[in-house]
């Protein structure tokens, strides 16, 4: 058994952005696709650029123009850019998970218990 970076076999380590193997932004792709027209090459680049590149793409990917029949240079250019991020170390970080911060208040004879969602 391969074990991997966080101290957990591979198969159970999860990516930056918190997604464990076989989790498929497969759906997502799909629309992307149907909003981004592209060739089969340019969609078997985002296919094969894994993941992270994947969100990434999903997440920040948006040309000066909408609407064009095709755009195809601008996806593999945009993935080609985010690979070699990844294998330099300087991807841009993942979005931070909300913390849970509770606070208790008293609410005259009994206490209340507010819950709140703060970003680090």
């Amino acid at each position: 058994m391969e074990m991997g970076t966080q101290g957990f076999p591979t198969e159970y380590q999860a990516n930056a952005y918190g997604e464990l193997p076989g989790d498929s932004v497969q759906p997502e792709l799909e629309g992307f696709r149907v909003r981004y027209p592209m060739d089969e090459a340019a969609w078997a680049y985002l296919l094969k650029s894994g993941p992270d590149v994947q969100r990434e793409v999903l997440k920040d990917f948006k040309p000066k123009e909408e609407g064009q029949a095709d755009y195809s240079a601008l996806v593999i250019s945009f993935c080609k850019r985010r690979r070699q991020q990844l294998q330099q170390g300087i991807m841009p970080p993942p979005a931070p998970s909300p913390e849970v911060v509770q606070d208790v208040s008293d609410v005259g004879d009994g206490r209340m218990r507010e819950v709140f969602w703060v970003m680090r």
